[in-house]
């Protein structure tokens, strides 16, 4: 969670973590990690809910139907592994990102325009690579993004201060 915050410090996405808690169905709570309010989710609107979980993890339907169930009127993406596994190294196949509310699609990739500076959370197909804000822009992979997630995978964290970038 920690790297996840520095990429975001690196892009200038505004985050929050853990921002509120959700009533799951089977009357558990469940707490997204990050709410990024002005991320959007396909071309759909602002405001997106993440769960980041490490490379290592295991999907269980029954740990997604839970988390899911909680967050019925909005949206939620899991990301796994760290910025570099979750976003760099992202091929269909490869990809275990997931759009879980409203449920979609797997394979979810972060986009970001040169033109605006738009970030979304879109399907990894070429189709797809539109701005939502200013309709053009260059999607994919952007020398931005990729540094961001280098420097956010190997951040020392003792001497972290989001001015030192």
């Amino acid at each position: 969670e920690a790297k996840w915050a520095v990429f975001f410090d690196l892009m200038k996405i505004r985050w929050e973590y853990e921002p509120e808690a959700f009533i799951c169905a089977d009357g558990s709570q469940y707490t997204p990690d990050f709410y990024l309010p002005n991320v959007f989710l396909r071309d759909e609107k602002r405001g997106l809910y993440l769960e980041v979980k490490p490379a290592s993890f295991e999907k269980s339907e029954d740990y997604i139907s839970r988390i899911s169930s909680s967050l019925k009127e909005r949206q939620l993406v899991l990301l796994v592994g760290d910025p570099v596994e979750a976003i760099l190294n992202v091929h269909v196949g490869e990809n275990h990102n997931e759009q879980l509310c409203p449920w979609w699609d797997n394979y979810m990739v972060l986009m970001y325009c040169e033109d605006c500076h738009t970030v979304k959370f879109e399907f990894d197909e070429g189709n797809y690579y539109s701005c939502p804000t200013c309709n053009g822009g260059a999607y994919g992979t952007h020398p931005a993004i990729s540094h961001a997630a280098e420097v956010a995978r190997n951040f020392r964290f003792q001497f972290y201060d989001p001015r030192n970038k």
